[in-house]
């Protein structure tokens, strides 16, 4: 029997997690509330000048907002952690570190069979992507345009403007979760996945990365001119 490797938080991990949820964020919402703006609807988190449309923003400095935001965001995690490791005693100082240590290889493992080994992120990355694509299937369905104007007229049956923004941040946020999931996963190695684990994974992955990417064709088609 090996000893089981003991439990660490890896900042840089952190780090990315919240420099792409807040740079996705940073991209999205501007043009979310630009959509809302121009229908005189309400706008989602407008008292801040980075995120309204009507801030007056040259486009240069849009594009650069959103890495310099990601990276902002990005430290405070990195802050929070590296203050409460020096609260901690000294000898559980190791439990939060900047990068988690190479595994080294462990000779003589018995292998669990496949139906033993825990599937944990094989199985809910999946999940997580589908639910956000459900989310966004059942927006782009509740869509209507009027093209008899020179700018489209967008409506939405069912959902109110603010539904709609809320749904489409909810499902982005869940797939780059699930994207985030994946890679951690992978990151540990794939050694310890089976084939069907591997291709939940990459199915999860993919799911995440059509989700972002339709999602921003969608929303490019309806409020084209």
């Amino acid at each position: 029997m090996f000893e089981r490797e003991p439990f660490r938080i890896a900042i840089s991990e952190w780090m990315c997690v919240f420099f792409i949820n807040a740079s996705l964020v940073a991209f999205l919402l501007p043009a979310v509330n630009q959509a809302a703006y121009t229908h005189g609807n309400p706008q989602i988190l407008a008292w801040l000048p980075p995120f309204a449309a009507d801030n007056g923003w040259p486009i240069w400095l849009r594009w650069v907002f959103v890495p310099m935001f990601g990276l902002i965001t990005g430290l405070i995690p990195a802050g929070v952690l590296l203050g409460v490791r020096r609260l901690l005693p000294k000898s559980q100082r190791d439990r939060i570190v900047w990068a988690r240590p190479p595994q080294m290889p462990k000779p003589n493992i018995i292998e669990e069979s496949p139906r033993r080994q825990k599937w944990g992120t094989s199985l809910v990355a999946p999940v997580f992507a589908l639910v956000g694509t459900g989310l966004l299937l059942y927006v782009a369905t509740r869509v209507q345009v009027d093209r008899s104007h020179r700018r489209p007229v967008v409506t939405w049956s069912e959902l109110s403007v603010d539904q709609v923004n809320w749904l489409s941040v909810t499902a982005w946020a869940i797939s780059v979760g699930a994207f985030v999931l994946v890679a951690l996963e992978l990151k540990r190695g794939e050694q310890h996945l089976n084939a069907r684990q591997r291709s939940a994974c990459v199915a999860g992955m993919a799911i995440a990365i059509a989700n972002l990417l339709g999602s921003c064709f969608f929303y490019g088609i309806v409020y084209e001119d």
